[in-house]
């Protein structure tokens, strides 16, 4: 899945290799030249030092080259992957039909990012699908969005 926006994620628990009262933060970030998960850890004394390391790791993650947050994904990048994970569990004529009415949305709004999509948008896809020749249930569809 390339160019997928890959957000960083890290939790705080008490450090399952001691009895002591020690925390343990984890973060997981997506490696971008290595196009694979990276996953590390650090132990502390107090939880405040790992709350401070987690954020410290995540920001200094956000910081790649490679990074997007999601909020800057568009919809034609977002909707084609959103099939893709429902695609195993459905049966192939639901996929297909999945795959029309998000046709419709990607044609209509898919060059606009999440961050600035607005409720005003909605009925602006509708307006340019209809202005293409389609039908008022066709353009219904340009409101799909998984």
């Amino acid at each position: 899945m390339p160019h997928r926006p890959r957000h960083p994620s890290g939790f705080i628990r008490t450090h399952p290799d001691t009895a002591t009262e020690r925390w343990q933060g984890v973060v997981k970030c997506w490696d971008v030249a290595e196009e694979r998960w990276r996953r590390w850890s650090e132990a502390f004394g107090h939880k405040w030092e790992v709350e401070a390391w987690v954020d410290a790791a995540k920001m200094e993650h956000r910081k790649t080259p490679g990074y997007r947050p999601p909020a800057h994904e568009r919809l034609r990048d977002h909707l084609p992957r959103c099939l893709e994970s429902v695609a195993p569990h459905g049966r192939a004529a639901t996929v297909r039909a999945y795959r029309q009415m998000l046709a419709h949305s990607i044609t209509a709004s898919g060059d606009v990012p999440f961050d600035t999509l607005t409720p005003l948008d909605c009925p602006r896809a509708v307006k340019r699908v209809l202005a293409a020749g389609k039908s008022p249930r066709t353009a219904r569809y340009a409101l799909v969005v998984p």
